[in-house]
């Protein structure tokens, strides 16, 4: 269930930035559009963490919300760019971030903490060229 929650969080939270593109959502049917960006959203989870010494103490769960921006090939970085921006902030641009660190989402009672997000690899395929954005977490379960 915890996981659940978790997906539900970030996806409800990717869901109000703006401007909107299509996305595609873990296990959920999607079709891609030749020639129109998208993104993509998938959680990865580390190992599970006690929450401390006691039996009652919880657990820690962490890992990364890595969204993927997609732009067709052969057109150069710069929308890709301007979303990760948007996405993870750009200090030098004055751009916060839709994730930022320190930032809570909360959803059914669940807290879970934003850390500082990161740039990916970049993915260059013949008609995509991707561009990943990790933001990490973790979220205490009680």
């Amino acid at each position: 269930m915890s996981r659940k929650l978790i997906r539900d969080a970030f996806e409800k939270r990717l869901a109000t930035l703006t401007p909107e593109w299509p996305t595609s959502l873990e296990n959920v049917p999607f079709k891609i559009m030749k020639n129109t960006s998208w993104q993509k959203m998938d959680l990865m989870f580390a190992e599970t963490q006690p929450g401390g010494r006691g039996d009652n103490a919880g657990e820690i769960w962490a890992g990364y919300c890595q969204l993927t921006i997609f732009t067709p090939a052969k057109y150069g970085p710069s929308a890709a760019e301007e979303r990760a921006a948007l996405i993870r902030g750009d200090r030098g641009q004055g751009i916060t971030g839709h994730f930022f660190r320190g930032q809570t989402l909360s959803e059914s009672g669940l807290r879970i903490t934003v850390y500082q997000p990161v740039d990916g690899n970049v993915i260059d395929e013949a008609d995509w060229w991707g561009f990943p954005v990790r933001i990490p977490f973790d979220c205490h379960v009680d």
